[in-house]
């Protein structure tokens, strides 16, 4: 596996119009771990995100993530452990 940097970095991507994540857990350290320059490369995000599948990161936390970093964030289809969070560039 490689960080979402890397993986920009190689395939010389600069921006990203739309991404959808859905790593049945994985997309917690995927997204946590990125910093903020790579995460400003993205316009709008679709994370399925698993609370259950993963330990010591929830819903909360990916927010502020995504919020510190410069987008709006919805949550849409939420359960007790997973749900849909929308990203969208401020």
């Amino acid at each position: 596996s490689v960080t979402l940097e890397r993986y920009l970095f190689e395939r010389s991507i600069s921006r990203v119009d739309f991404a959808k994540f859905n790593c049945e857990g994985a997309e917690f350290p995927i997204l946590m771990s990125a910093d903020q320059q790579t995460l400003s490369k993205f316009e709008k995000m679709l994370v399925l995100y698993h609370c259950d599948l993963v330990t010591g990161a929830n819903e909360r936390t990916l927010h502020e993530k995504l919020q510190q970093c410069g987008f709006t964030t919805s949550t849409r289809n939420r359960t007790e452990d997973r749900g849909w969070m929308i990203a969208t560039r401020s």
